[in-house]
């Protein structure tokens, strides 16, 4: 009895042991529910909530009170209810489902159901996946999407490992350099640099290790099929490899290389060709087109030169100002061009100030030969007019010639027969000699007119000789000498020497003499002077200078003096200064005129003194 007793005490300490144990284990485990992150629900039989955790309030946004009044089922999305029904007893269940909060917002968790843990009931905890469900599912679409770009894109693509090995590389780059797929994943990014490209690779596999990215053209090569590209590779952007974007620029290189050989072969026509070419184009300041102005891109060496100019440059920085003359006065080049460019005035002639001399440009222009930039080509067509004049005086001598020859024919035959009944009456009338010697020696006068006619008719021969042309003058001036008395006009000599022989023919000289200080003292008022001077010029010339004290004769009317019937008397033929000027051109000499309006004329006579030196020709350099 004593001992049942001790037993019975012995199991009774026992028990209140493993009681006071349950009763620890039982706070631990009321501990770990109430406190755990997951969500914890106990469910009755009828999946009705009996009891949740902190957290499963917070998952469900729902406090205790409320979610027992609610089931499981009432939260599931789109999921079968009798889900958990068919489980066996004691065992776990996992599962996905979809939670569908009061407030419609989705939730998706893993759900593990423990059966029968506890009488008629089921215990639930649930895991919150939908973060890393979306981060999975985010990773997938942007997998497919960069399969979709990597496969699709225009521009190639290759991806290689940290070695250079070839792992995969888009359709679009294995066409752009017609290599199968499978070949180019068996080879390593250098080979597809030709052996002078091998620098450049490792100048690119440098950059990239040194700061993760590489930017710049590449060509590549593979068989015959060679390549230029913009290549940007970057590191590790997938699974560790680097990715390199290669867009082709072959086509865009062949052009720029045609360009290139384009402009070098226009270089070689701009600055190779005889006419001064000028690129330039219009700048504005804010867009206001009454602020544009003209910039220069360059001129061609044939243009510096007949501009006169040392370098493009000069002109650029406005060191060398040109300039146009017209009858308004003078323009400046640059802006002249312009306008006329504008106004749409072009093959235009002018007269430009180069160098303290005045030269004759013809200019025409062409718009947009590159893009805003136009061409002005130019030439010196000086000589070209001045040849075109002469053309046009030949021309009108050789008509006033023929017409001469035709005039002279017709006069000089009845002449002939006037001659000689004149002196048949002379023999046979007496009383009359003095008007027989009379109409005799204007029939002379007559023939020597009919003479002048043919020097312009036709080729005369002329019989040169040293003369003394002091003399040729002295005769002249006393030829003239009543003429001037009766016009009260004197005539002061002033020569460098008496004795100043030159090689000519005597009675063409006197001529022109004669020609010239006649008009001379047709175009003076009474009581002036004529001053006449002779002097050696240089070496091999002489200076014949007449100078009268008239009215003088305007620039545009010097320009004219020698062409045929031109003259600035009222009753003056142009015929003797026409005459005159074939003289002194046909002994190698040369007449200038200078005048003064209001003040009067000087006529310089340039004579060769021995024109049979065969370089001994007047020219300006002989001044």
């Amino acid at each position: 009895m004593d001992q049942e007793r001790k037993d019975l005490q012995k199991r009774i300490v026992k028990l209140e042991e493993e009681n006071g144990q349950l009763k620890s284990d039982l706070d631990v485990y009321k501990t770990i529910y109430l406190h755990a992150p997951e969500p914890m629900i106990l469910l009755d039989s009828q999946n009705r909530f009996i009891d949740a955790n902190g957290a499963a309030e917070v998952f469900f946004e729902m406090d205790l009170s409320k979610l027992r009044s609610k089931t499981f089922f009432d939260f599931l999305y789109m999921s079968p209810y009798n889900g958990f029904e068919h489980e066996e007893k004691g065992s776990i269940f996992k599962d996905e489902r979809l939670i569908e909060l009061e407030d419609g917002k989705i939730k998706q968790v893993e759900v593990y159901v423990f059966r029968d843990l506890f009488p008629k009931s089921s215990f639930l905890i649930l895991k919150d996946v939908t973060s890393h469900k979306r981060l999975e599912w985010e990773r997938t679409m942007h997998l497919e999407l960069f399969n979709k770009i990597f496969n699709q894109i225009i521009d190639g693509l290759i991806l290689f490992d940290e070695s250079g090995n070839i792992v995969n590389a888009n359709p679009s780059f294995c066409k752009l350099m017609g290599i199968a797929e499978e070949t180019l994943s068996e080879l390593s990014f250098h080979q597809l640099f030709s052996e002078n490209e091998q620098g450049k690779y490792r100048h690119f596999w440098e950059s990239l290790q040194e700061t993760g990215s590489f930017f710049g053209e590449v060509q590549l090569t593979w068989g015959q099929n060679v390549k230029f590209f913009e290549m940007s590779t970057s590191s590790k952007v997938y699974n560790g490899l680097y990715i390199s974007i290669l867009r082709d620029i072959t086509e865009k290189k062949n052009m720029e290389q045609e360009k290139l050989n384009s402009e070098e072969k226009f270089r070689k026509v701009f600055h190779g060709t005889f006419d001064g070419m000028l690129l330039w184009k219009e700048v504005s300041k804010k867009g206001k087109d009454r602020n544009r102005k003209v910039s220069i891109v360059d001129v061609n060496d044939a243009g510096l030169s007949i501009l006169n100019v040392k370098s493009c440059s000069d002109l650029q920085e406005g060191k060398v100002l040109l300039y146009l003359i017209d009858q308004e006065g003078k323009h400046e080049f640059l802006s002249y061009l312009q306008n006329t460019f504008v106004n749409g005035e072009d093959g235009t002639i002018v007269r430009m100030e180069v160098d303290k001399q005045i030269k004759n440009i013809e200019f025409y222009s062409k718009r947009n030969i590159f893009q805003d930039v136009h061409l002005t080509i130019f030439r010196d067509v000086t000589e070209r007019l001045k040849m075109e004049d002469q053309l046009r005086k030949s021309d009108m001598l050789n008509v006033i010639g023929e017409l001469a020859a035709g005039i002279a024919h017709e006069i000089r035959n009845p002449m002939t027969s006037l001659k000689g009944f004149i002196q048949l009456l002379k023999g046979s009338v007496d009383g009359y000699s003095m008007y027989f010697n009379i109409i005799m020696a204007e029939l002379e006068r007559i023939e020597s007119i009919v003479n002048e006619f043919l020097v312009l008719s036709k080729p005369q021969v002329v019989h040169y000789k040293m003369f003394n042309v002091v003399q040729i003058m002295k005769e002249t001036i006393e030829l003239l000498h009543p003429q001037a008395m009766m016009e009260n006009i004197q005539i002061r000599t002033d020569f460098e020497v008496e004795n100043f022989p030159i090689y000519c023919e005597p009675n063409q000289i006197k001529q022109v003499f004669i020609n010239i200080i006649k008009n001379a003292i047709e175009v003076m008022p009474k009581g002036r002077f004529i001053t006449i001077t002779i002097s050696r010029l240089k070496k091999h010339f002489v200076k014949v200078s007449i100078q009268d004290e008239g009215s003088g004769i305007s620039k545009d009317k010097i320009k004219k003096l020698g062409q045929p019937f031109y003259t600035t008397k009222e009753r003056g033929t142009g015929l003797g200064l026409m005459i005159s000027y074939k003289i002194i051109k046909e002994h190698g000499g040369k007449i200038e005129v200078e005048s003064e309006l209001g003040k009067g004329t000087v006529f310089h006579v340039m004579l060769p003194i021995d024109k049979r030196r065969k370089k001994i020709q007047w020219s300006p350099q002989t001044k």
